[in-house]
C-alpha cells in the first residue's frame, strides 16, 4: 500500500518556522542549513517540500499575507460599533510588527532584482491593498 502524501501538511507545519527565520535573518543570511536546523529536520526534507531556498522564501511571502488575512478576518468577524476598517487600524496600531513577519516583505525588497520575488511582492502588496481598500469603502458607506 503506497504511503499517503503528507507534503502539504508538512509544508504548513514548517512554514511558520521558516518564515520566522527569514524574518529574523533576511533572505541572504538564512541558509538552508539554518532553516533545516530550526525546523528540526535535515536539509533534504526541505528540498523534498520546496525546490530551493527561493521557493521557501516565496512561500514565506505568501505566509505573511495568509497570516495577516487570518488575523484581520478574525478581528473583523465580531460585530462591533467600529467598522472593519477601524477595527484593523486599531489592531495594527497596537500590534503592528508584533510577529515580525513584515520583515520578510522588507527583505524581499532587497531582492527586487529577482523577477519571481518581485512578482510575489507585487501580488502580496496588491492583495493587501485591495483588502484594505474594500474595508475603507465599507467604512465610508457606513458613515452618516
Amino acid at each position: 500500500m503506497p504511503r499517503t502524501d503528507r507534503s502539504d501538511e508538512r509544508r504548513a507545519e514548517l512554514l511558520p518556522i521558516i518564515a520566522g527565520a527569514f524574518a529574523e535573518l533576511g533572505y541572504r543570511r538564512a541558509t538552508t542549513a539554518e532553516l533545516a536546523q530550526r525546523c528540526g529536520v535535515q536539509e533534504t526534507i526541505l528540498y523534498r517540500l520546496w525546490t530551493d531556498k527561493k521557493a521557501m522564501f516565496l512561500a514565506a511571502i505568501g505566509y505573511v499575507f495568509d497570516i495577516s488575512m487570518a488575523i484581520w478576518t478574525d478581528i473583523t468577524s465580531t460585530s462591533a460599533d467600529a467598522s472593519p476598517a477601524e477595527q484593523v487600524l486599531s489592531y495594527e496600531a497596537e500590534h503592528h510588527g508584533e510577529l515580525g513577519l513584515y520583515r520578510i516583505l522588507f527583505a524581499g525588497l532587497n531582492e527586487f532584482d529577482d523577477p519571481e520575488i518581485r512578482a510575489a511582492l507585487r501580488t502580496t502588496y496588491r492583495r493587501l491593498a485591495r483588502w484594505i481598500e474594500e474595508r475603507v469603502v465599507e467604512h465610508r458607506l457606513r458613515e452618516p
